[in-house]
């Protein structure tokens, strides 16, 4: 898992350093600050590979590039699966336009090299692509000493199946799940387990229906899911007609029952062909997920961290799990309250000072409420209400401050905060309670 990491001249900040939490890492801040792009650099570090790179069909994950006129450096250290924490420095190279890596005074001369074997690395970004690095298929060179290639899949891929050279590297979620289901062994109690524990303390759990055709002349079987206004006769809801928040909620299941499945089986496949070399499953996992609220509803916000970690667990035993999650939702972070550790979770916000941009580690404390969240430093709101609401108080108010205001200054204020606020509001109550003063003290 990853340690530390520092940014010099490259991306937005000047310089960026992280020391990152064994458990659960959160970043916040405003867009066009760089969380995408940390996190980008993020799957680099751990894997030596840019997610575009591999499949340029995907929008995000693009490789990083150097500030103009500026010397930039990334450093990381990365704790692998076994052995102690190594540390590596990178420049960026531009004739080859690769970002040398040098560990132990020994430089990586292709600018990439082999990582250090960090666990499972899943990432999930934000357009709904994945990307996942599996140290018993993609740590080994291929026959001409180059690395192989992580797993990069686009929405599209991650669905229908993905083929590279003729290699089937993935049969995608509408084929798994179909083969998973008619096979009714471990993987397809691994995916309803998954699938459970993500939506479970939601009205609309998400469960496994029977497969279903949707065409007369397609022949392909489509998984469903039941839904609250679905009977136990009815067919279910085609997986591929389900709403935005639940393919979302469907990929990352999917993705973790693959990814773990194939790393367990690639384990084995090794083992059986390399004459009696042991390669073990991973005991570290690290999920990075871009804006890990992405299409959920707001009661699904409140539940996803603890969800997704739970879920993890339920794969393997006793597995060290390293979060990396941006958002910009207050119901995540409000979420977090109840499972945010201090002694092994850390908070991180991106902000502006000046022409600059800065990381800084943030003490967590609850807020109690989303819209305490929202006025914190996660989210720098000066007001939860909206711009013309917030103007209004403002003219409202300096209309009480005023030694002009007249009776019908006043009548007409309290007019407009009648049509705009509920009467339950505690700014409308107080505003009438010290208007109705000064109108007696102007005779009204």
């Amino acid at each position: 898992m990853l340690t530390s990491l520092r940014l010099e001249h490259v991306g937005p900040s000047s310089a960026l350093h992280i020391d990152f939490a064994e458990r659960l890492n959160l970043f916040t801040g405003d867009n066009g600050l760089g969380k995408s792009f940390l996190l980008d650099v993020v799957w680099w570090a751990l894997t030596r590979q840019w997610p575009q790179g591999i499949n340029p069909v995907i929008s995000g994950g693009r490789k990083a590039i150097p500030a103009p006129g500026k010397k930039a450096r990334i450093r990381y250290s990365v704790r692998p699966m076994s052995g102690n924490t190594k540390k590596f420095s990178s420049t960026y190279d531009a004739d080859s336009e690769q970002w040398k890596i040098k560990s132990d005074d020994r430089e990586s001369g292709d600018g990439r090299g082999r990582p250090v074997k960090p666990g499972l690395i899943i990432y999930a970004m934000v357009d709904g692509s994945f990307a996942l690095w599996d140290p018993a298929r993609n740590y080994w060179r291929n026959a001409d000493k180059s690395t192989k290639p992580a797993f990069v899949f686009s929405p599209y891929e991650l669905w229908n199946g993905q083929k590279i050279d003729g290699d089937t590297t993935c049969n995608g979620i509408i084929r798994d799940w179909a083969y998973w289901y008619k096979e009714n062994g471990d993987d397809f109690a691994a995916l309803k387990k998954v699938l459970e524990i993500l939506s479970a303390d939601l009205d609309e759990t998400i469960k496994p229906g029977n497969l279903t055709r949707i065409s007369v002349r397609d022949v392909q079987d489509i998984p469903t899911i039941r839904m609250p206004y679905t009977g136990d006769d009815d067919e279910g809801v085609p997986i591929i007609h389900a709403s935005s928040a639940v393919k979302r909620i469907i990929s990352m299941a999917y993705l973790l029952v693959w990814a773990w499945r194939e790393h367990r089986r690639a384990c084995e496949t090794r083992n059986r062909i390399s004459g009696g070399q042991t390669e073990k499953p991973a005991s570290h996992i690290t999920f990075i997920v871009d804006e890990i609220e992405a299409h959920l509803h707001p009661r699904w916000q409140r539940t996803i961290m603890r969800a997704l970690y739970t879920a993890i667990c339920s794969l393997t035993d006793n597995p060290q799990i390293q979060l990396l999650i941006s958002t910009h939702s207050p119901l995540v972070m409000a979420g977090c309250e109840d499972f945010f550790d201090v002694e092994r979770d850390r908070w991180f916000d991106i902000d502006r000072d000046g022409q600059d941009v800065v990381l800084r580690a943030e003490a967590f404390s609850p807020k109690g409420t989303a819209a305490a969240w929202l006025i914190s430093p996660a989210f720098d709101m000066a007001s939860i209400r909206s711009p013309r609401a917030e103007r209004l108080i403002e003219e409202a108010s300096q209309l009480l401050r005023s030694e002009s205001a007249t009776a019908e200054d006043l009548l007409r204020m309290k007019e407009l905060i009648e049509k705009r606020f509920s009467s339950q509001d505690r700014f409308a109550a107080t505003w009438f309670y010290l208007a109705d003063k000064k109108l007696k003290e102007l005779g009204v």
